[in-house]
């Protein structure tokens, strides 16, 4: 590594009276003396004077532009990191710096060479821990860290491949320190997090700074995933398409954006555990077709919670019966269970002897240097220097903490030392090394902040190929001393560049003979559950915001018809079912209804409110998020937008706004689900809301016990985007025959409730028909039902002047029995056609 200290020829100092980015935003002066941009002398270091040119003629203004253009298309895109505080998880916009950090070739190379190794000596401990275990045989690890360790699965002796390396995926956390040295901080074996962030990162910087990036000669990414794909289409020789699966824990997981980013990349089905069954020794998935086959699972779920029948019994994420499977050789699962042992720091103070052991050679990465407190001698070690070591538990069970010494009083230090001697076993102690440091874009100025990298292997053939690139994290300010996206750290990406461009090749346009090129993704109930509530959700946010304009409309000094804004105004009382709600407005209060509505509209805690139904699609999108275009994304996340903005905000405007938003989801969602079950569920959903609302609507017509102020009907066909319709049907004035005709029993009006359950029965058939699941026949006796009383339908409701309790009060009823048939049909078709047989429960 002596060549990155000596690879600096451009000075720093000369640059400084250029104004540039480094000299409007202030003289930018490392923290420590090894910084990745300069060298000790202040000389910026070769392979990092192109972009520094770049950035000065960008200047400060124009870089932090691009900065908020980033931010922008993260947050459009959904990119987000959960933190997790012991109650709730929050979502967290994923936050990347533009200046990215540089590796130069060379330099690469090494770092190369060195992960490759680490990951083939990794995989033959891994082995051989679950097999012969000569290493403890031999002493060359005390049985002790082994199998008293909470990641060492005794159920999974002799679980792990033998045609194919074990250890396919492989992350290590690199950090530099003041001697320019590279060492490997950490290892993460069991499912390992930040390729797809990694490949977030490559692809938006590469759309905010082309020429940059063009320019620069950067290694691409895609070779690596290319790669991927096909070691793991080749898990399972003579399948033409094996069905290749993501298992996530789910949205609640920190790193679940990228689960599904990283799926919809691959062109593998994302999956949590209720969407899999075991039978038979196989592992199946539950799609809406019937049981599939599951060849591969790529799995990011905790590998103790991946089997409640021989693991960790109160998990709800697992499949039962899963090891089992494995045993048999029915499927591959990458990583396998049992790797989380190789994450343990213990293991970092003996993988200097490991190495010799199994390849004959010393480390080309070290670790860092690390001490086992359950050694007597390195116990002592540590207590007589406790302020040069950072401490850290040998797993998350024992604590989470990480204590750094340096930053301790002495009374501090004292009761840590109390608490090491209490369980010296379960502690490690890492010696301290000062990160380097990487200039980081805070608004109009640049910062040092720390850095750490993680690099990525995946095993291809019979060896381990390296991305080009990587993560790099840096901490939230230039005090910070901890690198972590929980304490609000930001993200780099990282450029290996080369000595001229590489071939532009896009991942899926390979050989077929090559790559698997065409992947038929089913449809889980989970998924068509969230299509139908998306499609219901939908629909009833857009039927509110046209009450709600009505309102406003009447509510202005003009309007002359207060009869018909009462009217509204109980019409949205039952349409959001807040008893009680605006029925029992006052005479004051109805002269302007705007601050009330504002108010309550915009709070989720409010069911059904603008805010709530907002709450529920963001809900519903998120679990579609590798399922949905990125236009349809980007309209989603602004109606978050558009709801939570600060600053003053005009009421009317944004209901506007919000329904130009709807409108445009509601087409996006319709031409961009290409799977037709899903199409189904979603159009299903949307119908039933339609036919509820319309009965809704209509029924606060017919308890109204006040006279129906002038054009009601026509504000009905208004509410119900129906008037252009009526006006080239009818030459009538609207009344409530035609009103009845054209919302509720004519066949061939495609807004009437009969015309929606006609679409929902075709739906539900064909979904029985292209499933296996299904033999119930509820959902046919209520769409029979519903279709024969919307038949007979025929109340002659009379004018206003004359007998108002009568006929209005037995239209009520029909209308109520209306309703209760088609929330009944709804539940029917969630639990009959959507929700599995047997929900997932703790044994």
């Amino acid at each position: 590594m002596q060549q990155f200290q000596q690879n600096s020829s451009v000075s720093f100092q000369s640059m400084e009276s250029q104004q540039g980015l480094f000299s409007e935003w202030g003289s930018y002066a490392p923290l420590l003396e090894m910084d990745e941009i300069l060298s000790p002398e202040g000389d910026v270091r070769a392979h990092w004077k192109f972009l520094v040119d770049s950035m000065q003629k960008l200047g400060p203004e124009e870089v932090w532009r691009r900065q908020q253009v980033i931010e922008d298309w993260l947050r459009q895109d959904g990119a987000s990191y959960n933190i997790y505080d012991g109650q709730k998880t929050e979502n967290h916009p994923w936050k990347l710096d533009p200046l990215p950090v540089l590796f130069s070739s060379q330099e690469w190379t090494v770092i190369e060479q060195g992960l490759s190794q680490r990951a083939e000596l990794l995989n033959r401990v891994f082995v051989d821990l679950y097999s012969e275990r000569r290493i403890i045989r031999h002493g060359l690890v005390p049985p002790d860290i082994i199998f008293r360790h909470p990641a060492f699965l005794r159920p999974c002796q002799h679980t792990l491949p033998q045609n194919h390396k074990a250890l396919m995926f492989y992350s290590a956390d690199l950090i530099r320190g003041m001697d320019g040295a590279l060492r490997v901080m950490g290892d993460r074996t069991q499912n390992p997090s930040g390729l797809g962030y990694a490949l977030e990162n490559r692809q938006t910087l590469m759309k905010v700074m082309p020429s940059l990036f063009r320019d620069s000669h950067v290694h691409r990414l895609v070779h690596f995933f290319r790669s991927m794909t096909q070691s793991l289409r080749r898990l399972v020789p003579g399948e033409e398409l094996p069905l290749i699966i993501v298992l996530t824990p789910g949205k609640e997981s920190e790193t679940y954006y990228e689960h599904e980013f990283l799926a919809n990349y691959l062109g593998y089905t994302l999956v949590q555990a209720e969407d899999l069954v075991v039978q038979r020794q196989v592992v199946y998935f539950r799609s809406m077709e019937g049981l599939r086959k599951v060849d591969v699972i790529l799995r990011r779920v905790d590998e103790d919670y991946c089997d409640p029948l021989e693991l960790r019994g109160d998990s709800l994420l697992g499949i039962p019966g899963l090891l089992q499977v494995v045993r048999a050789g029915n499927v591959k699962v990458v990583n396998p269970l049992g790797s989380g042992i190789l994450e343990s720091p213990i293991l970092m103070a003996f993988l200097p002897a490991l190495s010799e052991y199994f390849l004959g050679e010393k480390l080309l990465l070290p670790s860092v240097k690390t001490l086992w407190c359950g050694n007597s001698s390195h116990l002592e070690a540590v207590m007589d220097q406790m302020e040069n070591y950072v401490i850290k538990p040998i797993h998350p069970s024992v604590s989470t903490e990480i204590v750094f010494g340096k930053t301790l009083i002495p009374e501090e230090l004292e009761k840590l030392r109390k608490k090491i001697l209490g369980n010296p076993e379960l502690f490690v102690a890492e010696e301290y090394i000062g990160l380097s440091t990487v200039p980081v874009v805070h608004e109009h100025h640049i910062e040092p902040c720390r850095v750490g990298f993680r690099g990525f292997v995946f095993a291809h053939q019979d060896e381990y190929q390296v991305l080009s690139g990587g993560l790099a994290r840096v901490a939230p300010n230039p005090d910070a001393l901890v690198i972590s996206n929980q304490y609000g750290g930001r993200n780099k990406d990282i450029w290996v560049l080369a000595s001229e461009p590489e071939e532009t090749v896009e991942t899926f346009k390979i050989p077929r003979s090559t790559l698997q090129f065409r992947v038929e993704k089913s449809v889980s109930g989970r998924i068509a559950e969230n299509y139908f509530w998306m499609g219901r959700y939908v629909q009833r946010t857009e039927n509110l915001l046209r009450i709600l304009r009505q309102i406003m409309q009447m509510a202005q000094p003009e309007a002359e018809e207060q009869g018909y804004l009462r009217l509204l105004m109980r019409m949205l009382t039952h349409f959001t079912a807040n008893y009680p709600g605006y029925a029992g407005i006052s005479s004051d209060w109805i002269e302007n209804p705007v601050p009330m509505l504002e108010k309550n509209m915009l709070d989720p805690r409010h069911f059904s409110s603008l805010a709530f139904n907002i709450e529920q699609i963001n809900r519903n999108s998120q679990n579609l998020h590798d399922q949905m275009s990125e236009e349809l994304r980007g309209y989603v996340n602004q109606l978050s937008e558009v709801i939570q903005e600060d600053a003053p905000r005009d009421f009317q405007k944004m209901v506007q706004t919000l329904s130009m938003n709807l409108c445009a989801i509601r087409g996006a969602l319709h031409d961009s689900i290409d799977d037709s079950m899903a199409w189904m569920f979603w159009n299903s959903g949307r119908r039933l809301e339609w036919s509820i609302n319309v009965v809704i609507m209509m029924w606060s017509v017919a308890i109204n016990p006040e006279a129906l102020p002038r054009d009601v009907w026509k504000s009905m066909l208004s509410l119900t985007d129906s008037w252009t319709m009526f006006r080239n049907r009818f030459s009538i004035i609207p009344d409530f025959q035609s009103l009845q005709e054209i919302l509720l029993t004519d066949v061939s009006s495609p807004h009437s409730v009969t015309t929606q359950v006609m679409i929902l029965k075709e739906h539900l058939e064909k979904i029985k028909r292209d499933s296996q699941r299904y033999t119930t026949e509820d959902e046919e006796e209520l769409l029979h039902e519903l279709l024969a009383r919307l038949k007979v339908a025929n109340f002659n409701f009379v004018s206003p002047e004359q007998d108002q309790i009568s006929p209005r009060s037995s239209f009520g009823r029909f209308m109520l029995e209306v309703n209760t048939l088609l929330r009944n049909l709804s539940d029917t078709i969630q639990t009959d056609f959507i929700l599995p047989k047997e929900l997932p429960r703790q044994i």
